[in-house]
């Protein structure tokens, strides 16, 4: 089991992003018209590279939430500016983004 901690600001969320360790990463409500719900935006850093995931959200009626529901796609990045730049413009306003 892991623990989320709630990210309230867009500057925090950056900050946070910029700062991931490799067990770590950031789940992010999307605004991507191509899936189900506006999708999920998760952001993190692995095998030194930055990783930008799109994927569907879907409503769990047993869980009473929304919960990650394929349709992913991945993108990499070596530079950190150019991951947020693409996670950024897909971010649903308000923020609602957690820390894992």
């Amino acid at each position: 089991m892991y623990s989320e901690q709630e990210v309230h600001d867009l500057e925090q969320l950056k900050a946070t992003a910029k700062s991931l360790d490799q067990d770590e990463g950031i789940r992010i409500e999307g605004a991507l018209a191509d899936y189900e719900n506006g999708g999920f935006v998760f952001f993190a850093f692995y095998r030194g590279r930055y990783c930008v995931n799109f994927c569907n959200r879907k409503f769990d009626e047993r869980l009473g939430k929304y919960v990650p529901g394929g349709g992913d796609t991945w993108h990499f990045f070596s530079e950190f500016e150019e991951a947020w730049a693409l996670a950024e413009k897909s971010i649903r306003r308000p923020l609602r983004a957690w820390v894992y």
